[in-house]
């Protein structure tokens, strides 16, 4: 729900008269709770954060979330955002990410490696991702399945679940639905922009 939620205010507003038909408003769910109600699945999220690096344009990620377009010129490995200047320069000053290892995007030519150099570490205690639950359908290191997961049936390695994931029918489709999804918004924001645009000049 992470990506969708940078743009829930903007679809909310465009699906007002559609949104009547959905079982989320008769259960008396309001409309801003529910994008946050989407359960988080890391491997949708890891998809389109490589969508977003690998695109051919590179778009400052903390701008975009505020909805400004700026050029990206570094990579944060910790936090898997690509930034522009500006945002490198408070990343940096920030308490929290001021350790993080941040690289020229010029360093990496090679796309396809951009997303593999990320170092995936555990929010909670700062080491690699190692692990994956598939009772909890998160990642893990082997901290939290040793503290969080040891009652769990079914935790494997990433390298496997990555390999099972792939090897999944729908994995091709659902990459494909991903950019159709990431095209939408990209032809609803330039509809917004246009609309602004439009009543600005009247």
């Amino acid at each position: 729900h992470q990506y969708l939620g940078n743009w829930k205010e903007r679809i909310i507003l465009s699906v007002q008269s559609a949104a009547q038909q959905f079982a989320y408003q008769r259960k008396n769910v309001r409309q801003r709770n529910f994008v946050d109600q989407l359960p988080v699945n890391f491997l949708i999220i890891g998809l389109l954060e490589k969508e977003k690096v690998t695109r051919p344009e590179k778009i400052c990620m903390s701008c975009e979330r505020l909805d400004i377009t700026s050029n990206a010129t570094f990579i944060c490995m910790d936090c898997s955002d690509i930034l522009c200047d500006i945002c490198l320069k408070y990343h940096k000053s920030n308490k929290a990410t001021s350790n993080h290892d941040t690289k020229p995007i010029s360093t990496l030519t090679d796309d396809v490696n951009i997303p593999k150099a990320f170092k995936n570490i555990c929010a909670l205690h700062s080491k690699k991702l190692r692990l994956f639950c598939n009772d909890h359908d998160i990642p893990c290191c082997t901290l939290c399945a040793s503290l969080c997961h040891r009652k769990c049936d079914n935790v494997v390695t990433i390298e496997e679940k990555a390999k099972r994931f792939c090897a999944d029918a729908g994995f091709e489709k659902l990459k494909v639905d991903i950019v159709h999804v990431s095209n939408d918004f990209d032809t609803l924001l330039s509809y917004y922009t246009e609309c602004l645009q439009s009543n600005v000049k009247h």
